[in-house]
């Protein structure tokens, strides 16, 4: 299936992933992504860790003023995780583990901009509804969360036969 076989939809561009044409894209993906978030966490979690020893002489030197910089080193480790992996290749090291990667809905690799906005809005998406958020890949043929649609992006298996290539948007 090419991109250029789905037909358009109200004159715009048309959606790279379809369910009905290309189920294979699309089963077992809830379960998957967890699976990567989980990894992922574990990776980033290790990275947080590895930085606390430099923060915490940090602090120490600086009569405790250092410490004020602990929550926003741990915030730039995790974005910065998905901006150099997420970004680059539309996969984290737990989505390519799991066989999934993240794509804009035309097909496109998501990009650096991007793969940080889509983790920071599901951060935030999470602390702010909680498991409601998930609630909504139940109801539609995407599997796609509240983040994914408000970013317009599609998390999907990774090239099984069946799915368009992605491109980079350059």
């Amino acid at each position: 299936m090419s991109i250029s076989s789905v037909p358009e939809v109200g004159g715009n561009r048309p959606h790279a992933y379809d369910p009905w044409s290309s189920p294979d894209l699309f089963r077992d993906i809830r379960r998957k992504r967890m699976i990567a978030h989980v990894l992922d966490v574990l990776i980033i979690l290790f990275f947080q860790l590895t930085a606390l020893g430099p923060l915490f002489l940090l602090g120490l030197v600086t009569n405790g003023t250092g410490f004020a910089l602990f929550p926003v080193i741990m915030i730039l480790i995790a974005l910065g995780y998905f901006w150099l992996t997420l970004g680059r290749s539309g996969q984290s090291v737990g989505m390519r583990m799991v066989g999934i990667r993240l794509a804009k809905w035309t097909g496109e690799l998501p990009g650096p901009l991007l793969a940080v906005g889509h983790a920071f809005l599901f951060y935030v998406s999470v602390v702010s509804l909680s498991p409601l958020v998930l609630l909504v890949g139940l109801f539609n043929e995407r599997k796609r969360l509240l983040h994914d649609l408000l970013l317009g992006t599609v998390v999907v298996a990774d090239r099984p036969a069946t799915a368009p290539q992605p491109t980079n948007s350059a």
